[in-house]
């Protein structure tokens, strides 16, 4: 069989057969009948539907993903898609609402797919996941702020927000930048993050660290001046903002606007060019970002492997031949849609929900854009604190530059 994503892929592929070889042994008889049937339908589109926020708060990220699967499906469709059938992802707008994520996904499920892609937001993720609980089919969230525990038929995209902002303090501390302010959202996206700071914070390796100002703000919200005021008032050193989308844009109006000249450290949701040329004209001096190291080719300084960098390169060839430049919606969405495309195509048609996730589930050295997946040493994820590094926007370059490790150590 070739490999879904040509032959750079062959030998990682390979690998995967030696844990499948139980399920296909199981499912021997049942596979050469669905090679048959697949014979007389090659041709027919595999569809994989992914449910993403197009619109609303949260489009900059969402428009970001889908254009950057609708790449991807170009590559997968240039070897063998699945089992021979070209790869259809099937969009569904959430609008960025996990009220309509839920509808969209029960719609999906009436359809009895195999696996999902998405959604965008923490919010939405949370909210389809009773949805899957128990009979799954795998869904592949695309916030790293969501959390699922093994053997949860839901798998968390990227590097989590804990660890991302561990990078983020340990990055700040060893600038010398020890009183900290944060400025968070109230929806899940950002009560996800307040919890992780003030958990990370209290960490012995960070005794040096003092949080000296604790705001937060609704993302509906057209000004922050009252919090930026407060948190500029408490003489903090450097300040984090924990929000994506239309509501960073402002915050950080407000922080130009109180002229208030401060490190400050958001989201990797934000890493879009879209956005930075949106927001120029009020973009920090020093803008960091915690980052899986995915959009940057340069990747030694990442520590990764020769397989990583294959991977990578091939992606970057995607993009670099229709001109563009890959950002953090191709970081979210590559891998997920990667690791289910292999292993749909790695099992037989036949093969249920609860075996698709536990292939997923096991795999230990799995060569992503982001990294080496270990789904057994992180479960549900397989990114850990090792494969973020820390970036900052630099403004003459109109681009991300790296500035920090792996676990965000500065050069």
């Amino acid at each position: 069989m070739k490999t879904p994503f040509g032959p750079i892929y062959k030998g990682r592929n390979m690998r995967k057969y030696i844990y499948a070889a139980s399920l296909l042994s199981a499912l021997a008889v049942s596979a050469t009948m669905e090679q048959a049937a697949n014979a007389a339908t090659a041709g027919t589109p595999y569809n994989i539907d992914v449910i993403l926020s197009l619109t609303g708060t949260a489009s900059f990220l969402g428009n970001s993903e889908q254009h950057a699967i609708k790449i991807e499906q170009a590559v997968i469709n240039a070897g063998d898609g699945i089992h021979g059938h070209p790869v259809n992802f099937v969009f569904h707008d959430d609008q960025s609402s996990g009220q309509i994520a839920v509808q969209l996904a029960n719609q999906v499920l009436a359809t009895h797919p195999k696996v999902i892609i998405g959604p965008t937001l923490v919010a939405s993720c949370n909210a389809v996941a009773p949805l899957v609980r128990n009979d799954g089919p795998v869904m592949y969230c695309l916030s790293p702020g969501v959390h699922p525990t093994k053997p949860s038929y839901m798998f968390s995209a990227s590097t989590s927000t804990a660890d991302m902002i561990a990078a983020t303090l340990h990055y700040y501390q060893l600038r010398g930048w020890t009183r900290i302010a944060i400025l968070t959202a109230t929806d899940a996206t950002g009560q996800d993050a307040a919890k992780a700071i003030k958990a990370e914070m209290g960490m012995p390796e960070n005794k040096a660290l003092t949080l000296v100002a604790d705001e937060h703000f609704n993302p509906s919200d057209v000004t922050v001046d009252p919090e930026i005021q407060a948190m500029k008032a408490s003489n903090a050193q450097a300040l984090i903002v924990w929000t994506s989308g239309t509501s960073l844009g402002t915050a950080l109006r407000g922080i130009a606007n109180a002229g208030w000249n401060v490190p400050v450290a958001t989201t990797h949701a934000n890493m879009q060019y879209k956005q930075m040329a949106q927001y120029k004209a009020f973009i920090p001096q020093q803008f960091y970002i915690a980052s899986p190291p995915a959009v940057f080719p340069s990747s030694q300084k990442a520590g990764d492997t020769a397989n990583v960098q294959a991977v990578r390169s091939e992606m970057f060839g995607a993009f670099t031949g229709m001109g563009q430049k890959p950002d953090m919606g191709v970081a979210l969405s590559w891998d997920p849609v990667l690791i289910a495309v292999n292993a749909l195509n790695t099992l037989p048609d036949s093969a249920t929900n609860e075996q698709i996730r536990d292939y997923i589930a096991n795999l230990t050295s799995y060569a992503g854009i982001n990294g080496i997946y270990n789904m057994q040493a992180t479960p549900q994820r397989g990114l850990s604190l090792q494969n973020v590094i820390m970036t900052r926007w630099d403004a003459a370059k109109s681009d991300f530059v790296v500035v920090g490790g792996p676990g965000g150590t500065p050069f």
